[in-house]
């Protein structure tokens, strides 16, 4: 009976462990932002700027902006002004 649960634990603990993961990366990920949008610096010009030349063939890579607004359901313009109101940014 243990030889059978072990695993089943396991899997379950590691799909727990993933999701726990995924979210602390998407807190951090959401941290950062409101602190890069906060300040004027080389690395907000990169989160909002394009990059001329050729989009590569294929399906378009999933961007900062796109992580960003899929967890805000906002737009890249609402995100960043909101930004600007720190507690409502926390409270996200």
């Amino acid at each position: 009976m243990n030889a059978m649960l072990l695993p089943c634990l396991h899997h379950l603990q590691s799909a727990e462990y993933t999701l726990t993961l995924k979210r602390d990366i998407s807190n951090r990920k959401m941290r950062f932002f409101g602190h890069v949008m906060c300040h004027d610096c080389l690395e907000k010009l990169l989160i909002q700027g394009k990059v001329e030349g050729k989009q590569r063939r294929g399906r378009p890579l999933k961007g900062w902006m796109d992580d960003i607004k899929e967890r805000t359901g906002l737009t890249a313009v609402g995100a960043t002004r909101l930004t600007d109101d720190r507690k409502m940014w926390s409270a996200l």
